[in-house]
């Protein structure tokens, strides 16, 4: 049984609505969905390369549950396939809930699934968010060094990385905590790993491993459609989608992701039609793996009494 669960006759009632709530926040989210505009260039594209994109996008999901172990404190150990399943929710609630919400549920799940309370939980986050921007800020660096940067991603290269100066600054302070009690000395245990550089370059290493995994899935989908286009362009589309969608104004962040990966394509020297084309099956194939294996889960817990 995972830690911080109830006894199995008090759980499926509340996984049963956990799923109805799933259902209604993906039936809201389809219909603001066109789904003839999505249909038309999948109908045109090699279904062997979509598989190989949707793999490739669902390969963050384990990538993303081992990240999370290696942040959290060596004293506080959770075990994987909670984590597996706190990352599948999550993922899967950041693309179908407005801004914010599927960060709160992967905070509660891990507060609740034993991640030393809602202090580690939110320590988690923070440690998963600085090597987030540090693999984002990567990401940047090399799109620079392929082709020169749309305006709007050069301004928010530099921003990024005052932010990721000013985050390791802060997150270094607490790591390094006073002997004496007080808050600090309370908190700072949580971002230990800080102060571990074999485990920290690991939990690095492994948010790149998930922007190459991303990369790889965009490939897939430009050689799914017939486009092609230099290898370095990759870094620009993610870059451009990555950014775009950081604060998601829309469930699924759909419309914003469409008009970022368009951009992107169009500054590529892209055609309109392509571009577009490019956009949807691009966006189909991250949110299928991204939201089905939590969706999947969740209907499964209702209908089975162990964890």
């Amino acid at each position: 049984m995972g830690e911080g669960f109830p006894p199995p006759s008090r759980r499926r009632w509340i996984w049963w609505l956990a799923w109805a709530a799933a259902t209604a926040a993906l039936l809201l989210w389809a219909r603001t969905l066109d789904l003839r505009a999505v249909l038309a260039p999948l109908a045109a594209a090699q279904p062997g390369w979509l598989v190989a994109a949707g793999l490739a996008n669902f390969a963050v999901l384990p990538l993303l549950t081992e990240q999370w172990s290696r942040l959290l404190p060596a004293t506080r150990p959770v075990r994987w396939g909670v984590l597996w399943e706190c990352v599948t929710l999550a993922v899967a609630g950041m693309n179908t809930l407005p801004f914010g919400g599927g960060h709160a549920l992967g905070v509660g799940l891990l507060a609740t699934r034993g991640a030393a309370g809602m202090e580690g939980a939110l320590a988690l986050m923070a440690l998963e968010q600085f090597c987030e921007g540090v693999a984002k800020f990567g990401l940047l660096l090399l799109a620079l060094a392929v082709a020169p940067l749309p305006p709007g991603l050069q301004s928010a290269a530099w921003m990024l990385g005052a932010g990721l100066v000013a985050g390791a600054a802060a997150l270094f302070w607490l790591a390094h905590r006073p002997a004496a009690g007080g808050w600090r000395a309370r908190v700072g245990r949580y971002f230990e790993v800080m102060g571990r550089p074999r485990v920290l370059v690991t939990a690095l290493a492994l948010g790149a491993a998930m922007k190459l995994v991303q990369l790889g899935a965009i490939w897939a989908v430009q050689r799914s459609l017939g486009v092609e286009l230099p290898v370095g362009s990759l870094a620009l589309v993610l870059a451009a989608v990555s950014f775009a969608t950081m604060v998601a104004v829309a469930p699924g962040n759909l419309v914003v992701y469409e008009a970022a990966a368009f951009a992107a394509y169009r500054w590529l020297g892209v055609p309109p039609a392509e571009a577009m084309a490019l956009a949807l099956v691009q966006h189909a194939c991250f949110l299928v793996p991204m939201i089905a294996p939590g969706y999947a889960l969740t209907a499964w817990r209702g209908l089975t009494k162990t964890v």
